[in-house]
């Protein structure tokens, strides 16, 4: 089992590794420019105490990572956050996203959110399912809302209101 814990300066060359490597391989992400490093500082710096950034370490290794951020800025939002997590590919299927949604939702609870939020694209069966174990449910679909690799993509709006 990995150990999740909370992301740290020293942790993002590897969390741009994993972020890039679905960048330039999946539809996970639709970014399609992969990020520098000082994006990723910058990206890391945004996010403050109240939107977690956490990481899954497998024999010392960063693996995965999992974070809230805005929802929305303005702030009746203030109460939402969207949740995001990534897999390093030779370690998905192991537990790992499990063990990064579950962290992250705690996460979440601690800091007082009521509701969450996961855009997924539609053709990400791995990440639907796993999301829908954690009881976010789907709330909507944007058609074509997006093209990578040159096809249009759907995206899943799935919702999770916290107890």
């Amino acid at each position: 089992m990995p150990v999740i814990r909370p992301a740290q300066q020293g942790d993002l060359n590897a969390i741009n590794d994993i972020y890039n490597a679905a960048i330039r391989d999946s539809t996970a992400t639709f970014d399609t420019d992969e990020k520098t490093l000082a994006e990723r500082q910058q990206w890391f710096d945004d996010h403050g105490p109240r939107y977690s950034i956490l990481v899954a370490e497998v024999d010392n290794d960063v693996v995965g990572w999992a974070s809230l951020s805005h929802w929305n800025q303005k702030p009746a939002y203030d109460i939402s956050a969207e949740t995001t997590f990534y897999v390093a590919v030779e370690h998905r299927g192991q537990g790992i996203g499990r063990a990064l949604k579950a962290a992250i939702i705690e996460e979440a609870r601690h800091h007082g959110f009521h509701s969450l939020i996961a855009l997924v694209t539609a053709e990400s069966e791995a990440s639907l399912h796993l999301n829908k174990m954690f009881g976010f449910v789907e709330v909507g679909v944007l058609k074509e809302i997006g093209r990578k690799f040159d096809r249009l993509l759907d995206v899943v709006i799935l919702q999770k209101v916290l107890d």
